[in-house]
C-alpha cells in the first residue's frame, strides 16, 4: 500500500529496491553520463555509514507524514520502527534509531529517507532554469553534477575538475545530517572515472570506450564498457539486458544474463 504512494514521487535517479529497476539500469546511467557530450569524468563515490542502523526515526516519520495522513498507518510504521530486536541470548533490545536489516519495510523506508537527497539535488538543478540555461551554466562555471543512487550507495557524476567533486562532499554531508546519517570516511572518495570504482553493484567499473579512454587516460577492460557509446541511458539499458528498461523479466526458468 505504501510503495505505490511514494514510488510516484521518487526521482528517476533512484534505482535500488524499486519495481522494474535494477543495478544494471544504474550502471547504464553511469555510462550515459560518462559518454559524449556529457563527459562527466570525475566521480564522488559515496557510501552512507550504517544507513539502516542510524536513520533518525523522527526525521523518517516526518517524511512519511508528508504523504500519509492516516494516523493508523503512521502508527503501524512507528510501531515497526520501535519493535526492537532479539539478541542471540533471546533478550529484547530497543531500537532508538534505524530500521532492521531484512525487515519487510526497511528497503522502502530507506528510500523514503534518502529521497531527501534526491529531492535536494533536483531542486538545485531546477533552480538553474531551463535546459538551455543549464547548458550555459555548465559551459561557464563547470561543477554540474548528476546523481545516481542505488539504496544507500550513490555516485555524483561531475562535469568539471577534481575540486568541483571535492566541494560536493560537504554539501552531501549537510544534506544527510538532518536524517541522522553520515558518509563513511573509508568508502567515500573522489575518483577519476578511468581509475574505476566499486559502488552501487559492488562492481569494479572501468572505462573501456576508446573515445572516453582517450580523454581519461589508459583504459582497462570492462565487460559492459561498450555501452558507453550506446547514445543514451535507455539504449544502454536495453543493450545490456536485452529488454526495454522498466519491462518485467522474461518468464523463464533461466536467470537473465
Amino acid at each position: 500500500m505504501l510503495e505505490p504512494i511514494f514510488a510516484a514521487a521518487f526521482k528517476p535517479c533512484s534505482y535500488g529496491f524499486r519495481p522494474n529497476r535494477r543495478a544494471q539500469d544504474a550502471v547504464a546511467e553511469i555510462h550515459y553520463c560518462a559518454s559524449k557530450p556529457r563527459n562527466c569524468h570525475w566521480v564522488l563515490e559515496a557510501d552512507i555509514h550504517a544507513c539502516f542502523d542510524e536513520k533518525s526515526h523522527p526525521a523518517l516519520m516526518d517524511r512519511l507524514r508528508a504523504r500519509i495522513t492516516d494516523k493508523r498507518i503512521c502508527s503501524l510504521v512507528k510501531a515497526f520502527l520501535k519493535a526492537g530486536v532479539l539478541t542471540e541470548l533471546g533478550k529484547r533490545e530497543e531500537t532508538l534509531t534505524g530500521t532492521p536489516q531484512g525487515g519487510i519495510l526497511s528497503p522502502l523506508l530507506a528510500n523514503i529517507a534518502l529521497s531527501a537527497v534526491d529531492d535536494h539535488l533536483d531542486r538545485q538543478r531546477r533552480a538553474m532554469g531551463s535546459r538551455y540555461q543549464r547548458a550555459k551554466f555548465k559551459a561557464a562555471v563547470h561543477g554540474v553534477c548528476g546523481l545516481i543512487r542505488y539504496a544507500d550507495d550513490f555516485v555524483l557524476m561531475v562535469w568539471g575538475e577534481r575540486h568541483h567533486a571535492e566541494a560536493l562532499r560537504e554539501g552531501v554531508s549537510a544534506m544527510l545530517a538532518p536524517l541522522g546519517l553520515r558518509l563513511s570516511p573509508d568508502k567515500t572518495r573522489v575518483v577519476r572515472l578511468d581509475a574505476g570504482f566499486a559502488s552501487l553493484v559492488t562492481l569494479a567499473l572501468n572505462v573501456a570506450d576508446p573515445v572516453v579512454a582517450g580523454e581519461c587516460g589508459k583504459a582497462t577492460f570492462d565487460p559492459v564498457g561498450p555501452l558507453l557509446s550506446a547514445g543514451n541511458s535507455l539504449a544502454a539499458s536495453e543493450a545490456m539486458t536485452g529488454r526495454p528498461r522498466g519491462s518485467p523479466p522474461a518468464a523463464s526458468g533461466k536467470p537473465m544474463a
